[in-house]
């Protein structure tokens, strides 16, 4: 390889290891996917339903999920109220859709999914008082 070639890779290695993805004001707090639109923070916790470890799946099957949805208002005090939806998609493909409930400083949605696999959160929530907020995190069904 050329001898300036390396010094090149390794400062390019060296800013992206150092630059931020987002310039989120918050951060997530209980382990799940995580975005900010509007200074409001969306953290989605997804948790399979039912199955013990250990368990062998029977085949075809469908995953039953719960969904915890952190919202926090631009002051990064927890979002109690308000109505929203999730749609889950595969690729382009609505496989879910669920409400949410408000749950203590959260909000939960049941749904069924196809299969283990990579899916994408489509959150529609209105804050009380605020115009509709559209916000999307990927996740991960193991």
């Amino acid at each position: 390889m050329n001898s300036r070639v390396i010094p090149t890779l390794l400062a390019i290695v060296g800013i992206a290891a150092t630059s931020s993805p987002s310039l989120a004001h918050g951060k997530p707090e209980h382990g799940g996917a995580f975005t900010e639109v509007r200074e409001y923070t969306f953290e989605v916790v997804p948790k399979e339903q039912g199955e013990e470890k250990g368990e062998k799946e029977k085949q075809p099957h469908t995953e039953k999920m719960f969904f915890t949805v952190y919202v926090k208002d631009p002051a990064l005090k927890p979002v109690t109220s308000g109505s929203g939806s999730l749609k889950i998609l595969e690729a382009k493909k609505q496989v879910a859709e669920a409400a949410l409930s408000p749950s203590g400083e959260s909000f939960t949605a049941n749904a069924e999914l196809p299969h283990h696999g990579r899916y994408r959160v489509a959150i529609d929530f209105t804050p009380p008082g605020q115009k509709p907020i559209k916000a999307n995190v990927s996740i991960t069904v193991d």
